[in-house]
């Protein structure tokens, strides 16, 4: 601060008014094979539409991803943000290419995941014209066609259902660029042909109109109007590779090779296993850029589950700021009696997935029962497992409540789409289940299918056993850790201490009044801030806190009594 040289007023101003910013906790993110969509990058979903359009909706044959599609369905029955990662094996997974005609086919197939990886190949892999934008088999769906001003047959005539003029030479060519073009303009129809995409053969896609062959092309607003990177841009479907192999030029004039139709083949979804999921699992372990909270992936029958599950708690313990949610063997609905139910659970419980991580799992919700559900869009019913709507329950819980409430019981824990349960286990076997903390999931007639526990997979009895106070936790240190960030490298004094707590001390209050906490306290002064821990450079603010406790329990006492009998003497 400049210090005045001569008689007037200084003004200066200090700024106390820092508060602490909310963060979301009901982020899903999930992780599966899809047909169609980007793969081994996160994609934020709102709606169940926008998860069909995206990654495809399941195919009416048999399609082996359908069970990935409706688990993250079910998440969004009741939140509406939902990360999603498509895992795919780059090894064996093709994008469909699209060949020009008359020009011949190449044998290379490749695996191009999302538009970040297309962007480091197109420079020097890709030779061939098209390829599908999405790896999977349908891509071998599309077909297109381009119209230009030399195509043959009655390809003009068709143009006219889909543009209002024929294809011919743009006016930024014939006008405007410095060495005039002719027939550099070209039409783009892409189509479902096969009908898999839309479940109607021939169905348009996508149209574009008035592009140009020349790559120093302008559209009459004057953004870039290069047909290839127009495409590569904005389609949904198709991306272009090599342009060289569509048309030529000769004398400034464009020529198209071949008749312009193209059609898509080679397209394979590749090998679809558990290890895909381990490894796009460790995608979520960057905390600092991905911001998610409750997290799933797909289930598998055999005993590769316990590989994915094993997976979920690791990347659970590394992040420390979400929930994992771990379902109960698909194949259960399969065993003869509940009694063979409950000793499978158990087992899976005790002796395999749950001890083999060697954690103590208080971030990890284990649940009961595969649900069946109907897929739609086959028209069939299909076991999945519960993990979605466990995380969704979570979600409905931030939304009409807080993180800190149970998502289980009959306000809050009721699952939606659900027709019935693999085990539906009695008084008796939900004891034995809470014991092993796995979470009961009921069919209660007359109130529908409810969770009935809200317990971790942690066995030791501490406050960290329930979802509520671990939910909390983690919420109010995501909040205060970031707020903790703008003390680094302030002066480890009196006055950075005390802004730090007046910072804190609201929030805490806000989450005592919202009965998030009973009592807090947060120390943060000389007692904890010692000489030798100011002379190694750190901070420290002790946090002590009183969760609140949902109820588990319940004890009702009916006492009858003699008519003459005062209540006041009972009572007393």
């Amino acid at each position: 601060m400049a210090t005045l040289q001569s008689v007037g007023v200084q003004v200066t101003e200090t700024d106390l008014t820092p508060v602490t910013q909310p963060v979301s906790a009901s982020t899903g993110a999930y992780v599966g094979h899809f047909n169609w969509g980007p793969a081994l990058e996160l994609v934020n979903v709102v709606s169940e539409t926008v998860l069909g359009k995206i990654f495809g909706t399941p195919s009416k044959k048999d399609d082996m991803t359908s069970g990935s599609f409706l688990t993250a369905e079910s998440f969004l029955k009741y939140g509406n943000s939902l990360k999603v990662l498509r895992t795919l094996d780059t090894a064996t997974a093709r994008n469909a290419k699209g060949e020009v005609y008359l020009y011949g086919t190449s044998e290379e197939t490749l695996c191009i995941p999302n538009k970040t990886e297309f962007d480091i190949k197109s420079s020097t892999l890709l030779t061939s014209p098209f390829y599908a934008r999405y790896a999977g088999s349908l891509g071998n769906s599309l077909s297109l066609q381009v119209f230009h001003a030399n195509n043959v047959g009655t390809t003009a005539t068709e143009s006219k259902k889909f543009f209002s003029t024929t294809a011919s030479t743009t006016l930024w060519a014939s006008e405007v660029s410095e060495t005039p073009i002719t027939n550099d303009e070209v039409h783009i129809v892409i189509y479902d042909e096969l009908g898999l995409i839309t479940g109607s053969k021939g169905t348009v896609l996508e149209t574009w109109e008035g592009l140009s062959l020349a790559p120093n092309a302008r559209a009459s607003s004057g953004i870039n109007n290069y047909w290839m990177d127009v495409i590569n841009t904005g389609s949904s479907y198709v991306y272009v590779g090599n342009a060289t192999d569509v048309a030529t030029v000769s004398n400034n004039t464009y020529t198209l090779i071949g008749n312009g139709a193209i059609t898509f083949s080679a397209g394979a979804n590749g090998d679809q296993d558990f290890n895909n999921v381990t490894n796009t699992l460790t995608i979520l372990e960057d905390t600092d850029n991905i911001d998610v909270n409750l997290i799933f992936a797909e289930a598998f029958e055999d005993d590769t589950e316990a590989e994915v599950n094993d997976a979920l708690i690791a990347i659970a313990e590394q992040r420390k700021d979400s929930m994992v949610f771990l379902s109960a063997p698909l194949g259960l609905y399969r065993l003869p009696s509940d009694l063979a139910k409950l000793n499978a659970l158990q087992t899976w419980r005790n002796n395999g997935v749950a001890n083999s991580a060697n954690t103590v799992l208080s971030y990890t919700v284990f649940d009961s029962t595969p649900v069946y559900v109907y897929n739609k869009y086959a028209d069939r019913y299909e076991w999945i497992p519960a993990c979605g709507h466990m995380a969704g329950l979570c979600a409905y819980t931030d939304e009409i409540a807080d993180p800190w409430f149970s998502p289980a019981g009959f306000n809050r824990g009721q699952l939606r789409g659900v027709t019935k349960l693999a085990y539906n286990p009695k008084s008796a076997d939900r004891d034995d289940l809470y014991n092993s903390n796995i979470n009961p999931i009921v069919n209660v007639p007359g109130q529908g299918i409810i969770l009935y526990g809200d317990k971790t997979g942690q066995k030791r009895p501490t406050a960290f056993d329930r979802i509520n106070v671990r939910r909390l936790f983690i919420t109010i240190q995501r909040v205060i850790a970031n707020a903790a960030k703008y003390q680094l490298f302030e002066l480890n004094d009196e006055f950075t201490r005390n802004a730090f707590i007046n910072i804190v001390d609201p929030y805490l209050r806000d989450v005592q009044g919202r009965r998030g906490v009973t009592e807090y306290k947060v120390v943060c002064d000389e007692t904890n801030n010692t000489p030798q821990v100011i002379d190694s450079n750190r901070f420290v603010a002790d946090i002590y806190i009183k969760p609140a406790r949902s109820i588990n329990f319940i004890s009702l006492n009916f006492i009858a009594t003699r008519t003459g009998v005062s209540f006041t003497e009972i009572g007393a």
